[in-house]
Formats: structure tokens, sequence, C-alpha cells
């Protein structure tokens, strides 16, 4: 089990249990899975197979063309939740809106036709940028926007690393699965324009470390030449096969 905190937008702690143990769930939960389906209300969508595509987890999205039917349907959600389940919708949460201005939904900005990303996401996004770029040469980037805490303070830690480092295909696997969980998320939402400016102009010195995998920008891979590690006299060459 890992154990990390995040602190954007608010302090969180986040577990993540080990590959044995989500090969436990997932078999746990194809076993209980049809028994518990039968115990739970016919009124809980989230996180089910073939309920429901407006609501995940504690977020939900009621679409109608006559405000007053809306918001009596909230006001019945709110005493169902009340009486029920001891719950109630958040007061500051829940906003009466046209779908034209665009719906804070799930990380996304949602309009009837297309998708953008917050800001949030975005600036989430440089500061770790721009920790990638201090990490190889603190010099020129102040370490400003070092995480005070997360995965990748343990590792540093736990590896007694300070910058610079030098950009080993380790040091480098590790940015290009926190690079591609951020691409991963832009490729939901129309962003076509904006993930080719993450890698021409966002990325700085550290892009001369990766390529993008295809003409889309759907993701990153790292470039051949620094798939090669050196240890004393010996090297080691990885070899693989583009798709």
């Amino acid at each position: 089990m890992t154990a990390f905190a995040v602190q954007d937008p608010k302090l969180r702690e986040i577990f993540a249990p080990g590959f044995r143990d989500r090969l436990a769930q997932h078999w746990l939960i194809s076993v209980i899975g049809p028994t518990i389906e039968r115990a739970w209300i016919d009124d809980c969508f989230s996180n089910r197979v073939g309920k429901g595509t407006h609501g995940y987890v504690d977020d939900m999205i009621l679409l109608g063309d006559n405000p007053r039917t809306l918001l009596e349907q909230m006001r019945r959600i709110d005493r169902f939740l009340q009486e029920r389940l001891q719950l109630r919708l958040h007061p500051d949460k829940t906003v009466l809106q046209r779908v034209d201005q665009g719906a804070n939904f799930l990380g996304y900005i949602v309009f009837p036709h297309y998708r953008y990303v917050r800001e949030r996401t975005l600036r989430a996004l440089r500061s770790r940028i721009h920790f990638f770029n201090a990490l190889f040469d603190p010099a020129c980037y102040p370490q400003g926007s070092r995480p005070q805490r997360g995965t990748w303070v343990q590792w540093l830690t736990l590896h007694q690393l300070t910058p610079p480092l030098a950009p080993s295909p380790v040091v480098l696997k590790r940015m290009l699965a926190t690079l591609n969980s951020y691409y991963g998320q832009l490729r939901h939402a129309d962003t076509y324009r904006l993930r080719r400016k993450i890698y021409h102009e966002m990325l700085g010195p550290i892009r001369r470390y990766f390529l993008p995998v295809d003409a889309d920008y759907g993701a990153l891979r790292i470039k051949p030449v620094w798939l090669f590690a050196s240890s004393g006299d010996v090297m080691t060459l990885r070899v693989f096969r583009d798709t």
C-alpha cells in the first residue's frame, strides 16, 4: 500500500494499493458484486454498469429545458439524501445555469458540443514541468514550484537524490508517466492545439528527451538515444519497436 498526500485543490490523503492487492480487489468484486448490486437502491447510479451517463461518485448533472422543473428535482434529491442517507447537497456547489455557459464537471468545462480542461489543471502541469526542468538545471529553474509532498518527493528522498540530476532512463520514465497522465486527461477534451503547444513551447529544455507518439500528440515517448543507461564501464541497450 502506497500512501501520499496531495494539496491541489485541498489537502487530501491518497492510498494506492499494490499490484497484488488490486488483483485481489478485482477478484473479490467479481464474486460479491452481483450480491451487492441486488441490495443497492435503484436511485444509485455512480460506478454501476449500465446505469447513468451524467453521474460520477458524488458529482451529478441534471439537464432540462425548464428551470422550475430542475429546481424541483434538486429539492427532491436533497430531501431524499437527507431522509434516506443522512446526506445533503453542498449549498455552495449547486448551480443552475444555461448549458452554453459550460459546466464545471469532472475536471473539464463541458459545453454542448466540446470540452475544455480547467485552468487549474494547466497551472498544475506548468508547475510540474518547471519542477522537472529544475531537477536537471536548478540554477536556471528556481525550486519555487517544488512539491512539498507526494510520490516524487518520496522517491527523491528515498534514493537521496538532489538536483542537478542526470537524465537517466529511470528518471525520464518517471517524468514520462507524469506527463502522459496529463496528456491522457487532455485527450478527453478538444485540446489538439494545446497538446501541441505543450510539447513545442511549454516543456522547455526537457523537450529534448521526449517525442510525441503520433501526429495527434496523444502522448509522449522517450527519445531512443536516452534509453541508454550506463553504469561504470557497463552499457545497457534497451531495444524496442516503435508502434
